[in-house]
């Protein structure tokens, strides 16, 4: 099975050595599940030219907002558009989890709680299932799509995890931010957030994650067409 990242923002270069690029991470988030993987970065203006070259498509994060007036974003909104017509796999993670939303009717906007960075808690709430992932993140999905459901939510967060039937997979945090990942882009980005965020964030790593779950529930999504976090 073939999967297409489509890279909506690279990694400062400081983290290649240790992790490569988002699409490095990404691959090595779908590792062992018999995915092979091309990718596009559409932040740079280079978008795939067939969408069925692929059997299913992946959105990254990215330190755009879904709301920027920049033409590869309004390019990317028209190709969600075209690939949910299409009835394509689609897996959106945090700006690809906006920017699906916003594409298809939703609302996006710069919370007003502020950034939601670190190892944070969320409750899948079919499977009444408590889950830990990282988040990094300002922007959120104040109104979800009327065509998608709300499966997982924080406290911080109300629309972290969507479904749109079988068609669309979305989450807010990142599934593919290890420990280690986070943690360095921490020692990278402090100087963004104020002394006493850095030292809750620092302790908010300190505590395993369950990122494995959505690791193997995305790649069941894009055999199945199925959303099953367990």
């Amino acid at each position: 099975m073939k999967i297409g990242i489509l890279i909506a923002g690279h990694l400062d270069e400081s983290m290649f050595s240790t992790h490569g690029n988002i699409d490095k991470v990404l691959t090595d988030m779908l590792q062992g599940q018999g995915f092979e993987i091309v990718s596009y970065a559409v932040c740079d203006n280079h978008f795939p030219t067939d969408l069925n070259s692929v059997d299913g498509w992946i959105i990254s994060g990215s330190i755009h907002c879904a709301n920027d007036d920049i033409d590869w974003i309004h390019q990317l909104k028209a190709l969600v558009r075209e690939i949910y017509a299409r009835d394509i796999p689609l897996v959106g993670i945090c700006f690809g989890h906006q920017v699906i939303a916003a594409a298809l009717g939703g609302k996006v906007e710069q919370f007003s709680g502020g950034w939601g960075v670190g190892g944070h808690q969320y409750r899948i709430s079919e499977k009444q299932l408590d889950t830990r992932v990282i988040a990094w993140h300002q922007d959120q999905v104040i109104e979800k799509p009327e065509q998608a459901k709300c499966i997982g939510s924080s406290d911080f967060c109300r629309n972290a995890f969507l479904v749109y039937a079988d068609k669309i997979f979305t989450m807010q945090p990142h599934p593919e931010f290890s420990l280690e990942f986070a943690r360095d882009l921490l020692a990278i980005k402090q100087q963004s957030f104020t002394e006493e965020m850095v030292e809750q964030v620092k302790k908010s790593l300190q505590q395993p994650l369950d990122s494995n779950v959505f690791h193997k529930a995305i790649g069941q999504f894009f055999k199945t067409r199925t959303v099953n976090i367990e």
